[in-house]
């Protein structure tokens, strides 16, 4: 499992962005998309790099095989694939007009190099154990001298070979990791490959530019679609740099944010406490856990229904085993609205069990931290994602299952991922994340939609006010 998880806004960012560089394509040297970020990549190396702004980055230099578009697999360097029968062998053909930002032609032993490198024991990829389904991954990850299933039967053609069947693959073919790398470039930095934009080729539309402590310029590459169109990534605010105003705050995908228990602490170790809470939430909460765009039916979860005495009672047992409900304490981020959210909750809880919870403000990106680090008692967050599928984010739940579950969501979650046809490992995947629910690890408490911004640019040199588009990664 990757210490840090791809951030579930990151996904909407690059859908963001995409939509914005359609609608604003843009000419000279002015930029036509900001990104307000909290800092700086420092490697932007595929198979090596975590942290969302580096994957934003990454996404826009790199053509991976395919992609994904509203939850859909989509042809990207592969212009066409086929899967046997059994799900172990996977045949992608690249498209002959596919080049990297040198001019050099994407080849099929750019993807079998990439994936050396994922594997090799010397690169100690965090990203390798999500492809551990490809024949030999795990032995050469192990120290082993074994081939692996990824060969390149001719120049335009990559082949995969797993040793199980995953259902999950092509998801996880999207992701950062599954980027191309060219041995000769790769060689010739001399093991400063992604730490410098001299040091790092894409074979994607944009190109580095510009990189240094405050900010990062991404440039259409020529002859691509995104030729004359730049992105800027800055740590500087939108108030140090433009006036803005909103444009919509409805659009788009949102976040379900929720408040994450954790099993190790005795009080949330009971089930009885925490389905004692997921009953006494208000109707008005969001009907699933995962983003609104990974289902596409509009199906909603079952919210349990208890009378107030029962739940009382529930919750009095729990509390009792665990030595008492008091000491607990909820970490929120600082982020203007999301207290409040998490106050009229509380409040109903303290109400009815007498459950008083202290708080704990930081920045969100200190709570993810402190989440994934196992060190908290409850934090209003919402889930992470590996890769932009629903397994990709259910994942993170299995060690809680496991620590003070049923291992019904488990048996479920891997249940789906051994699954070869996509329909029946859908309906799988929305089983567990309705045991999930029912188990009460995660309990909703509200819908977040990102915000896209527009303005004229303050520059003095813009005395036109051109438009040009601003979109938060953290809103």
């Amino acid at each position: 499992m990757r210490s840090k998880l791809l951030l579930m806004r990151l996904a909407v960012a690059l859908t963001a962005v995409l939509l914005v560089l359609t609608l604003f394509g843009g000419c000279g040297d002015e930029d036509d998309v900001y990104l307000e970020v909290y800092t700086m990549p420092v490697n932007l190396d595929p198979q090596l790099a975590q942290g969302e702004e580096a994957e934003l980055v990454i996404r826009q230099m790199f053509k991976r095989l395919v992609t994904v578009r509203d939850g859909e697999i989509c042809p990207s360097a592969a212009e066409s694939w086929e899967v046997s029968g059994d799900g172990l062998r996977y045949t992608f053909t690249i498209a002959q007009e596919e080049y990297w930002s040198d001019g050099e032609p994407l080849l099929a032993e750019d993807f079998v190099f990439a994936f050396e490198r994922l594997f090799s024991p010397e690169t100690d990829s965090p990203l390798a154990e999500n492809f551990a389904s490809v024949s030999g991954a795990s032995e050469r990850l192990s120290g082993e001298e074994t081939a692996i299933g990824v060969t390149a039967p001719d120049e335009h053609t990559v082949e995969f070979t797993l040793s199980k069947p995953d259902n999950r693959f092509l998801y996880l073919l999207s992701t950062t990791a599954a980027s191309p790398c060219r041995e000769d470039f790769f060689l010739s930095t001399h093991g400063r490959y992604g730490l410098t934009m001299q040091t790092i080729v894409g074979n994607g539309d944009y190109r580095v530019t510009t990189w240094n402590e405050s900010e990062l310029r991404l440039r259409g590459v020529a002859g691509t679609a995104e030729e004359g169109t730049s992105i800027l990534l800055s740590t500087e605010t939108e108030e140090q740099r433009y006036a803005v105003w909103q444009l919509s705050s409805e659009d788009g995908d949102g976040l379900v944010y929720g408040l994450m228990l954790n099993p190790d602490c005795p009080l949330f170790a009971e089930s009885g406490v925490r389905k004692a809470l997921l009953c006494d939430l208000p109707e008005d909460i969001p009907r699933h856990l995962l983003p609104e765009w990974m289902w596409q039916d509009g199906r909603e979860l079952d919210i349990p229904q208890m009378e107030l005495s029962d739940m009382r009672q529930m919750f009095q047992q729990g509390a009792s085993a665990a030595g008492g409900s008091s000491g607990y304490t909820v970490l929120i981020p600082e982020e203007s609205g999301l207290y409040d959210a998490f106050a009229a909750i509380a409040q109903i809880w303290q109400q009815d069990f007498g459950l008083f919870l202290a708080v704990e403000q930081l920045p969100e990106r200190e709570v993810i931290a402190r989440v994934e680090s196992g060190e908290y008692d409850a934090a209003l967050t919402f889930l992470n994602a590996e890769y932009d599928h629903p397994s990709g984010v259910l994942s993170q739940l299995l060690q809680a299952d496991e620590t003070a579950g049923t291992g019904k969501f488990s048996e479920l979650y891997g249940q789906a991922a051994a699954e070869t046809d996509p329909e029946q490992a859908k309906e799988l995947l929305f089983a567990a994340e309705q045991t999930l629910l029912d188990e009460g690890f995660f309990l909703p408490v509200f819908l977040l939609r990102t915000e896209l911004l527009s303005g004229p640019l303050a520059h003095s040199d813009n005395p036109g006010g051109r438009e040009i588009s601003i979109y938060h990664l953290v809103t």
